[in-house]
């Protein structure tokens, strides 16, 4: 077995611990992708979109060759192939790896003390701390899963604090809770853990003075004041009846955090294409983006588990919130494409964005840098490599939501992908 470690600074460590070298950049962000998606290899197209996107398709697809094979070489002292690459699909092999990613994950539904604890352990961390260099595609998809690994941490950090304060280690519990404010310093939840354990300790002062800094912030960073939750405790804190606890201290309800609302999956997920916007005024870059949006469009539909609708009307360089919420609900969306083109020069660059229309935020972006020079055939490698991406992203953001359905609560389609998600593993 080998050990991969995510959390902190990224490394890889034989069966005995000695770290196994892997040099560059590339090859590291690599191997960090496969390790947080063993159940849900990814294509290689997608590979080929996040590490190589500034590539025409075959100079890529080359690129993925030497980078399969220079790792095949750095694990071939191990017993078994490690990457495995089958169906058009690259990952790394279950029965050889342990990732501590995917420990953690198992202890956040665990509420035992002793998986709390090694939950707590596990996180040494940020995620991939210090992994920079990358394709702007693979920054953005990092940013997103330090999002989501980060509000699992606060799960499990909050659960350990009141652990702790339950045994009267009082200053334990404070200092993870003043981990949990580190992590997120604009989260009400995680202020009102650290708040009330000052109080009920005898703080008091100490607990206003907490709060002060953090309307400070709000003001500052947001223009917004503290929540309903943490302005009622306040109120307590300050007032004369307030009594301080200490081992049996129950923490009280957590303000509800922004609930993600999971994908539709009761049918097929349903996604179209807005028209790309252009910067340029010339018809021939106009022609270009409206060209290059059918051919999107032609091509996700392909896949037979997509319910692609037509195009729709363009709404501009950039979709608001309140516009992209309108056009999901007119359209019974679950996703939307959109993107804008910018010239300059013999050089042309393309931003697109996979919008979650229910959330009203960004899951995927992707920015691609093109020499303008054969338009047709520049078109074709960019229409296929965005849809393929995009196809890769969904179906990887339908496995994740199926893993935290009980199963007696399941449809067919979440079963389906649910059963994809077992087939990779």
């Amino acid at each position: 077995m080998i050990s991969i470690n995510l959390f902190g600074k990224f490394s890889v460590l034989d069966a005995d611990g000695n770290p196994i070298p892997l040099t560059g950049a590339k090859t590291q962000g690599l191997v960090a992708y496969l390790a947080l998606n063993t159940e849900m290899p990814p294509s290689r197209d997608r590979l080929m979109a996040l590490f190589w996107g500034d590539r025409f398709t075959d100079q890529a697809r080359q690129s993925l060759r030497q980078a399969i094979a220079k790792l095949r070489r750095t694990f071939d002292v191990l017993e078994g192939d490690v990457i495995l690459a089958e169906h058009d699909r690259v990952g790394l092999n279950p029965d050889l790896v342990t990732v501590d990613v995917d420990t953690f994950t198992e202890t956040v539904h665990d509420p035992s003390r002793e998986a709390t604890l090694k939950g707590v352990a596990l996180l040494t961390g940020p995620l991939l701390d210090g992994l920079y260099g990358q394709q702007a595609e693979f920054e953005d998809w990092i940013a997103s899963e330090r999002q989501r690994l980060s509000s699992m941490s606060l799960k499990v950090l909050e659960r350990a604090a009141e652990l702790e304060l339950q045994n009267g280690n009082t200053d334990e519990a404070l200092a993870l809770a003043r981990r949990m404010v580190s992590l997120d310093s604009l989260r009400d939840a995680s202020q009102i853990v650290l708040i009330r354990i000052l109080a009920q300790h005898g703080e008091r002062a100490a607990a206003v003075q907490q709060f002060n800094a953090y309307e400070s912030l709000l003001q500052r960073e947001l223009d917004v004041g503290a929540g309903p939750e943490l302005l009622k405790l306040m109120a307590e804190v300050k007032g004369e009846g307030f009594a301080t606890k200490s081992a049996d201290a129950a923490f009280p309800p957590a303000p509800p955090e922004p609930v993600r609302p999971a994908l539709a999956v009761s049918e097929r997920t349903s996604v179209a294409v807005v028209p790309f916007a252009t910067l340029n005024p010339d018809e021939e870059y106009q022609l270009f983006a409206a060209g290059l949006t059918e051919d999107i469009t032609t091509n996700l539909s392909r896949f037979s588990w997509l319910d692609v609708k037509a195009s729709v009307e363009n709404r501009g360089p950039r979709l608001t919130s309140a516009e992209m919420s309108v056009l999901g609900q007119e359209l019974g969306l679950d996703f939307i494409v959109h993107g804008s083109l910018r010239v300059l020069g013999t050089q042309l660059r393309l931003t697109v964005q996979l919008a979650e229309p229910k959330s009203s935020r960004y899951v995927w972006v992707a920015r691609y840098d093109r020499a303008f020079d054969d338009l047709f055939s520049l078109q074709d490698d960019l229409a296929d490599t965005i849809a393929a991406s995009i196809e890769a992203e969904i179906e990887r953001l339908a496995a994740r939501s199926t893993r935290e359905t009980a199963f007696e609560e399941m449809s067919a389609w979440d079963c389906y992908h649910r059963g994809l998600a077992i087939q990779y593993e």
